[in-house]
């Protein structure tokens, strides 16, 4: 189960277990209430509707701010399965330079503009750090920097920097994390990427990325001999209920089949 989550206000102290990482409150999470969470409810319940609230803020926010790197992200048409229940498909296209040079990986660098600059706070406005035995102001979610290190971010400075590749660790801790719904294994995520066997492309990088007078990237043409463009694609689906009589829906949480 991913990640931690808090139901209610934590002060500061070196005994309280809170470790360093990224506070996202409720309130900035599409689709859920303070009180979900501090209701009685299963691990796996909470964690469906954590991922549905992570994945429609991401769709939400990114839409309508074109990072680099972040070639689309879409959500698609619902897809009934069953009376009043349909699944919902949101997918992300990303984009990565790796650099043979110095056999490393990385986001595409931003050009001296900085346009296609995407920080946490840009997805997650009211987002803050806390450090090591630090307060959580109150209901919400905590990514641990280890968490999005193990996924290759690096730990943020501060939620207004350039952070995509912290963006870019949570779409994938999103999928690897997640629990599967599988016959013998109840979860409101019924298919994922798999990304032990997901096939990655590679492009040639655009020649606009290193244009003499308005480059849209960082990139140096003298260094394009030794870099090349990957592009993954991820996906993640979940269900969902709906209840004609009170007009609300819901994450469903059950067993294939």
């Amino acid at each position: 189960m991913f990640p931690i989550i808090y139901s209610q206000a934590v002060t500061a102290n070196a005994e309280n277990g809170v470790l360093p990482g990224v506070f996202i409150p409720i309130a900035n999470l599409q689709g859920i209430t303070a009180g979900e969470l501090a209701n009685n409810q299963t691990d796996i319940l909470w964690e469906g509707k954590i991922i549905y609230g992570l994945v429609n803020q991401l769709f939400a926010r990114l839409t309508g701010l074109s990072p680099l790197g972040i070639v689309s992200i879409t959500k698609g048409s619902p897809s009934g399965t069953g009376t009043n229940r349909f699944t919902e498909t949101v997918s992300f296209i990303t984009q990565f330079i790796q650099d043979y040079s110095t056999r490393t990986f990385y986001p595409v660098p931003l050009p001296p503009s900085t346009v296609g600059k995407a920080s946490i706070a840009d997805i997650f406005p009211n987002a803050s750090l806390v450090t090591d035995g630090g307060a959580i102001s109150g209901a919400g979610i905590l990514f641990p920097h280890s968490l999005a290190n193990t996924y290759g971010a690096v730990t943020p400075s501060s939620v207004s920097v350039d952070s995509r590749d912290w963006i870019f660790a949570i779409m994938h801790a999103a999928i690897v994390e997640s629990t599967l719904r599988t016959s013998s294994v109840a979860s409101a995520i019924t298919n994922r990427t798999n990304l032990l066997n997901n096939r990655v492309a590679g492009l040639a990088i655009p020649t606009t990325y290193y244009d003499a007078s308005n480059p849209t990237s960082g990139i140096l043409a003298a260094n394009t001999p030794h870099l090349r463009l990957i592009q993954e694609t991820l996906s993640l689906e979940y269900e969902v209920e709906s209840f004609p009589l009170d007009q609300t829906q819901e994450i469903r949480v059950a067993i294939a089949g």
